[in-house]
């Protein structure tokens, strides 16, 4: 499912982001998504028969159009996530709950995305909570792990607490290929996941599913521990694919992460297709490694079961080299 910014600018500054060099405010001045460009992408997007996609940024609803924008997308008839932290001004906030309003079946066409912070402010945790309240059934909790010794518990109970959709999505804080954030190495990944399986018996109690972003290597999880997963109904996959992250003008990368190594135009190709097709190419020698030794031997990666976890992580911990693909022409 693409991703489109609709500005690269955040008002948070998370240690962990993978998305600094793209939405850090010190490193370019803020820029907002065009409607016309709003309108290149959903054309662009419903000829790759596509109709799911992500609005994120920065921060999405920091955007002056945010709420036109959103009505737009769901008008040309898209299924839309906002990958958002929440922390949502209070006129915005009622501008959005009035196109939730007016819209049919929004219920199956419209998650908000709340990401979910450790080191908030009393006024960001305000503003956070008024959301969660406002959105209830529409907004699902995610959280980024940055740290082996990060509680998750509490989530369940904001899940309880605010009637919020039943299912908690989990990501590992990857780094960027210049391993400039904070994000967790690969020797505190076995830790991670045991605390994740006590945290998804936990959910299931409560009828909460988890779901995992990328990232995760097979190998963390034996037979047994993949099939209480199962028995969740946890959604885990172990692949890495080009997710397809498309800017305020226009430009697209494969993912944050490696989004300083290659990029191009979305107007340089004929379909969405074409755009994981050439990111896929792009990366195919550096896929063959992993973030652990034993990946090279590994008869589930070589059967694509595995993806040997994050490509950023794995070109940040073997020193692979980095140059830039050449791009399209």
């Amino acid at each position: 499912m693409p991703n489109l910014l609709l500005t690269n600018y955040c008002n948070r500054k998370c240690s962990y982001c993978f998305a600094r060099a793209k939405v850090d405010s010190s490193n370019h001045a803020p820029s907002d998504l065009s409607f016309e460009n709003l309108v290149t992408v959903a054309d662009f997007l419903k000829k790759s028969n596509c109709s799911n996609l992500y609005l994120l940024g920065g921060e999405p609803t920091l955007h002056k159009q945010f709420p036109l924008f959103l009505q737009y997308m769901l008008n040309r008839g898209f299924h839309v996530t906002v990958v958002s932290n929440g922390i949502i001004a209070q006129d915005t906030l009622k501008e959005i709950l009035n196109v939730i309003k007016i819209e049919k079946d929004i219920a199956s066409r419209l998650l908000f995305f709340i990401n979910i912070n450790e080191d908030q402010s009393e006024e960001e945790n305000f503003l956070q909570k008024q959301a969660l309240k406002a959105l209830g059934s529409l907004a699902s909790l995610s959280f980024n792990i940055f740290s082996k010794k990060t509680s998750l518990d509490f989530l369940v109970d904001y899940v309880l607490y605010y009637k919020l959709f039943p299912c908690i999505r989990l990501g590992l804080a990857l780094p960027t290929c210049e391993g400039e954030n904070t994000y967790l190495k690969p020797d505190e990944y076995q830790a991670v996941m045991d605390h994740i399986l006590s945290f998804a018996e936990l959910c299931d109690t409560h009828n909460i599913q988890i779901s995992f972003s990328c990232g995760f290597p097979l190998c963390l999880l034996d037979e047994t521990k993949l099939g209480k997963l199962f028995l969740y109904k946890s959604q885990i996959q172990f692949i890495c694919k080009p997710a397809i992250d498309i800017n305020v003008d226009l430009d697209v990368w494969s993912c944050f992460p490696l989004s300083s190594l290659a990029h191009n135009n979305l107007k340089e190709f004929e379909d969405l297709k074409a755009i994981e097709a050439y990111f896929y190419d792009n990366f195919k020698k550096e896929r063959s490694k992993g973030i652990f030794k034993k990946c090279e031997f590994c008869k589930y990666k070589e059967h694509g079961q595995c993806a040997g976890g994050c490509l950023a992580l794995q070109m940040l911990e073997s020193h692979l080299p980095k140059e830039v693909p050449a791009m399209i022409q």
